[in-house]
């Protein structure tokens, strides 16, 4: 088996570039619309990350907007479920980068959802893969 920070390094680069997508979605919760309950940008952040996990080779499923789901295994048996969610509060004021942009800096990245809860998304995506 191959060690662990081996495998992270070789998919460092990759893995950054799938964030950098995925936080240049300001995905704030806005007006309900058909087939976008949160509102566009929120339903463009899910269809993002499930096309993203498709091109993985996940079953991925899309609840109407509401919510996804990316397996790993088959149904009808009882999965581990690891929660994540895809929007964002508003960004305000005091950012000194943009923030639906994602930047690093002294070996930190940084726009919003990178902590919360975008970052922990991909983390938990690229473990099952």
């Amino acid at each position: 088996m191959q060690d662990l920070s081996i495998i992270i390094d070789e998919l460092r680069e990759e893995m950054i570039q799938t964030l950098k997508g995925w936080i240049q979605v300001p995905s704030v919760k806005t007006a309900p619309e058909p087939g976008a309950p949160y509102g566009r940008e929120v339903r463009r952040a899910l269809d993002l990350v499930l096309s993203d996990a498709a091109a993985m080779g996940f079953e991925t499923r899309n609840f109407d907007g509401y919510a996804g789901d990316v397996r790993m295994g088959p149904l009808g048996v009882d999965p581990l479920a690891i929660l994540v969610h895809l929007d964002v509060v508003p960004a305000g004021d005091g950012w000194t980068v943009e923030p639906f942009a994602l930047t690093q800096k002294d070996g930190n990245l940084i726009g919003r959802g990178v902590l919360d809860d975008k970052g922990p998304a991909l983390a938990a995506l690229y473990a099952m893969r």
